[in-house]
């Protein structure tokens, strides 16, 4: 979207006005701040709600997802594996603490993988500026 806003705006206003870059970026204001405000009315993850402890909540949460009521047994089952996931989640890291996080993020390597993965995105986006030979003062 942010593609085609630009060109649009390259292709209609020109190079010669302030408009060219108010456009978009107001756009992309508007429609984060859309994303934002409305990211208040959904409901709370029933997983963040198993490990705070809220158990009603969760199951109450689920049902309302699921759209079916709260003792049905595919919602019930759900809730279950949550907790079981959530229960073994605290175990492996409960020990170590701090530390077993980061253990587990470096010795495991499917973990370590992902990092490898998240760490190069971040840099090849850093570096995907395009400079001009002669560069303007205000570069990206």
């Amino acid at each position: 979207m942010a593609y085609f806003t630009n060109y649009g705006c390259q292709v209609n206003l020109g190079d010669t006005t302030h408009a060219r870059w108010q456009v978009p970026t107001s756009l992309h204001i508007m429609f984060a701040s859309i994303i934002f405000l409305l990211s208040f009315l959904q409901y709370e993850s029933p997983r963040y709600l198993i490990k705070q402890g809220r158990q009603e909540e969760a199951l109450t949460t689920m049902s309302r997802l699921r759209k079916l009521p709260e003792t049905h047994p595919y919602v019930t089952s759900e809730i279950a594996a949550i907790n079981r996931a959530a229960q073994e989640e605290l175990e492996a890291t409960k020990t170590g603490g701090f530390f077993g996080k980061l253990r587990e993020i470096f010795l495991i390597p499917s973990n370590l993988y992902r990092l490898y993965l998240a760490v190069g995105a971040q840099i090849m986006s850093q570096c995907s500026c395009p400079f001009q030979l002669d560069p303007p003062s205000n570069m990206c």
